[in-house]
């Protein structure tokens, strides 16, 4: 039997990729609307289709209002470096724990229930996920 030589793993937009794909992908987001966040004093930029991708969340009802502050951003009341994990999961569609201690760990599965990402949100409350995460390398993916 012989061995085959794994293929090498090319990331879509490398160079490796067709040219015509890179411009196309970076136009794209160059044109997306996007959403303004005042989060406890930090600002957090990104696109709608960002927010909108989890049904039922809190942006959904959000983003029927209209900012009310002067710069154009929605003001939440929420912890910013909580926060911070919340736009990598939405960005990257896993919630990475590692590093953080349990009151961080609390502190994030409160912000995702508020902003009604529930299915991450009894991941981080169950005392049993430790050791499923741990084995997960410090991160849940979405579900």
């Amino acid at each position: 039997m012989t061995a085959m030589a794994a293929a090498p793993h090319v990331h879509p937009l490398s160079s490796a990729s067709s040219p015509a794909v890179y411009p196309t992908l970076m136009h794209a987001a160059a044109t997306a609307p996007t959403i303004k966040l005042n989060v406890g004093g930090t600002y957090f930029e990104t696109t709608k289709a960002t927010l909108l991708q989890h049904e039922l969340s809190f942006f959904h009802d959000l983003l029927l209002t209209t900012p009310t502050r002067q710069d154009g951003a929605y003001f939440l009341d929420l912890d910013p470096k909580a926060f911070t994990h919340v736009m990598d999961f939405l960005r990257y569609g896993e919630l990475c724990v590692e590093g953080l201690n349990s009151w961080e760990r609390r502190k994030l599965a409160k912000t995702m229930g508020f902003l009604k990402l529930h299915t991450i949100a009894q991941h981080a409350w169950n005392p049993f996920a430790e050791s499923a995460l741990a084995a997960a390398g410090n991160s849940l993916p979405a579900e």
